[in-house]
């Protein structure tokens, strides 16, 4: 009994999907949840940007790929407050995506997409390092002496600890 009265709300449901609003970068749009309660905004997005979205109003929101195809749920059960949501991902192709929201009849919505360009951080970002015994580890390593440090291991065994005990007055 469930299984044709799913099918049937996903089938209405695609009818309000077919005309999704075009969002376009760095431009807020706004709007009121009709009694659909649902609403699509599509758009074309790089792979290799990082995307924030800002977004007030909604509760529910996932990302889909041009066909519909749930890709991730950015949103799930937001209370309406009024409190603005940013939300942050990284895109995996460049492709047309549609953002797909929920929320109750007549609250207003906000949305405002913004990309960045998706800069990897190097491997070796230079955090110094507090621990001696990490110290001594890296200059060992660094000197490809690799087989000190097996036969450290070896011998005190692991896991490797390194307590710091810190003394507060009160």
């Amino acid at each position: 009994m469930r299984t044709p009265l799913m099918i049937c709300a996903l089938m209405a449901s695609f009818s309000s999907f077919a005309n999704c609003l075009s969002i376009t970068e760095n431009k807020e749009i706004t709007g009121q949840f009709n009694h659909d309660k649902a609403l699509c905004f599509s758009t074309h997005l790089q792979s290799q940007r990082y995307a924030e979205l800002d977004v007030k109003g909604i509760q529910n929101l996932q990302l889909a790929n041009q066909d519909g195809t749930h890709i991730r749920r950015l949103l799930k059960d937001v209370p309406v407050d009024g409190q603005q949501q940013k939300i942050r991902f990284l895109l995996p192709e460049t492709a047309n995506y549609q953002f797909i929201a929920q929320g109750e009849v007549g609250v207003q919505w906000h949305i405002t997409l913004k990309t960045y360009p998706y800069q990897p951080l190097d491997k070796d970002v230079g955090i110094a390092l507090t621990s001696p015994r990490l110290q001594m580890l890296a200059q060992d390593l660094t000197a490809s002496n690799i087989q000190l440090f097996w036969q450290q291991i070896q011998q005190e065994g692991t896991p490797l600890l390194n307590l710091t005990i810190i003394i507060t007055s009160v």
